[in-house]
C-alpha cells in the first residue's frame, strides 16, 4: 500500500545568485533574497518570479518572461535555482 502523502507538507526552497533581490509567488511578495527557509504552498503550478530592484530597465520592447512556472507535488518539496544577470562594475 503507498503512503498516504495528503497529510505530508508541501514546500518551495528557492536560492538565487543575487542576494537582495525581490521573490514573488503567485503574485504575492514573499521577501528578499536569500530566503533561509522552505516555503510552504498548496501542491499544484506555482508562478515564481524574482527581481533585481536595482536593475536598469530593459533595453528591449520584445516581452522576455521574468518569471518561472513551477510544479511543486503533493508532499514535495521542490528546489529551484533563479539566476540573475549581473551587472559588472565599472572601475
Amino acid at each position: 500500500m503507498p503512503p498516504d502523502l495528503t497529510k505530508r507538507k508541501t514546500f518551495l526552497k528557492l536560492s538565487c545568485n543575487l542576494e537582495g533581490a525581490n521573490v514573488f509567488i503567485d503574485g504575492i511578495l514573499i521577501g528578499a533574497t536569500p530566503i533561509p527557509k522552505k516555503l510552504a504552498v498548496n501542491p499544484g503550478w506555482h508562478r515564481v518570479r524574482v527581481v533585481n530592484p536595482n536593475a536598469p530597465p530593459p533595453q528591449f520592447s520584445m516581452s522576455i518572461p521574468d518569471y518561472q512556472d513551477v510544479y511543486v507535488p503533493q508532499g514535495r518539496t521542490q528546489k529551484i535555482r533563479i539566476n540573475l544577470p549581473i551587472e559588472e562594475e565599472e572601475e
